[in-house]
């Protein structure tokens, strides 16, 4: 017997004001977890990011510009609400329970970029209480190099680590996966965002890092009397 559950998309001001119509046709996001929502043909399919598992199937039908249908067996019981906003063009999941509403996303929609937007090279600079580290990758089509410098201000040291040839696998327009030669492991980080300037990923543990496009880059610089670590 089929659940049946009401998606109510309560849309921003600017929405209602233009009278514009919205879909949610297409891929959606959400790295927390690390999730797909796909709305296809009068049907949603959820599964895990870089995995074919269905983690929930349903049909569903659009009554009004804000309101949803949906139905099928793997829906979790209860009442799921989605919370849009278009000026930022994303969704937000409300599931709600009588203990505790569980909200899940934002969803955005899936980057769908090609791997000659992102080829190139680029530049990511961090810095805490401990550490200060420069990263330069050369990004070609099926691999890049890593370059980084990480500078310890607390012992006074530090170490270079250069990897050239890392080769990957891309998918989706958004997920890239690498393969331990020595183990075997898969290592998988995603695509959240790109333009001409900058990208930004997440790595399968949550990790967050941007890079910025850059012509010449070159590493920070080491202080005078510190030593390289062995």
């Amino acid at each position: 017997m089929f659940k049946i559950i009401i998606i109510t998309v309560l849309s921003t001001l600017l929405y209602a004001c233009t009278n514009n119509s919205h879909t949610l046709e297409g891929q959606w996001f959400s790295p927390k977890p690390t999730k797909v929502i796909e709305f296809k043909n009068g049907k949603v399919i959820a599964h895990r990011i870089g995995s074919e598992e269905v983690l929930e199937l349903a049909e569903y039908e659009q009554l009004t510009d804000s309101t949803y249908i949906l139905k099928g067996e793997k829906i979790n019981k209860g009442v799921l609400t989605i919370t849009a906003d278009w000026k930022d063009n994303s969704f937000s999941l409300t599931e709600m329970s009588e203990y505790k509403d569980k909200v899940t996303g934002p969803f955005t929609p899936v980057p769908k970029a090609k791997l000659s937007d992102i080829t190139g090279t680029w530049y990511e600079h961090t810095i805490d209480q401990e550490y200060e580290t420069s990263i330069i990758i050369t990004q070609r089509e099926l691999s890049y190099d890593y370059d980084s410098l990480e500078i310890n201000h607390n012992n006074k040291t530090y170490s270079r680590m250069f990897t050239p040839n890392i080769p990957f696998t891309f998918k989706d327009g958004f997920i890239f996966n690498e393969i331990d030669p020595e183990t075997g492991d898969t290592f998988s980080y995603y695509l959240t965002s790109y333009n001409d300037k900058e990208v930004s990923f997440i790595g399968q543990y949550g990790n967050f890092w941007t890079q910025t496009r850059s012509k010449n880059p070159s590493h920070i610089a080491i202080p005078k009397g510190y030593t390289e670590k062995k």
